[in-house]
């Protein structure tokens, strides 16, 4: 097995599973040395890593994943980043192509490997509204915010 970086394997593992969890640093640390040692060959020395490691790698490649106070981590999602930057802004109704570009602008949202570009573009947003109906409503201009109940002001 070359040697692959440990970021790399992390997000790889986070992206398999479902609903993107908060995943305890120790757990994820398990999972990649799992996976180091069912990739490698006979013979191959393997390199193990704590959660302490996965945690510190974590917050190091902060524009990759999200961290918290209990050594949790997950992937940064684009629905995450949407209602971040709703919340940013007390939950006003923005439009779509705002909310694309502020995305952008975050630069935290990363599209999967090979893909043509790493903006995101106002038809990602649409699809995140439409697929998260308990996250997100939609009034008749197209605008968006946070359903009122998940949305508790400062």
């Amino acid at each position: 097995m070359g040697k692959i970086k440990l970021h790399v394997e992390m997000k790889d593992i986070l992206r398999k599973t479902k609903n993107n969890p908060w995943r305890n640093s120790v757990a994820l640390a398990g999972l990649v040395n799992e996976k180091r040692r069912n990739e490698s060959k006979e013979g191959e020395e393997i390199h193990d890593v704590g959660g302490s490691q996965v945690y510190s790698k974590a917050r190091k490649y902060h524009k990759i994943f999200e961290t918290n106070d209990k050594g949790q981590i997950r992937l940064i999602v684009l629905h995450n980043e949407m209602k971040a930057i709703l919340i940013k802004n007390n939950n006003q109704w923005i439009t779509k192509k705002k909310i694309a570009r502020k995305v952008n602008k975050r630069g935290r949202y990363l599209k999967k490997e090979g893909a043509e570009t790493q903006d995101v573009k106002e038809f990602q947003i649409n699809l995140r509204v439409k697929n998260y109906p308990h996250i997100f409503e939609k009034d008749p201009s197209g605008s968006i915010r946070l359903r009122a109940r998940l949305f508790i002001p400062n």
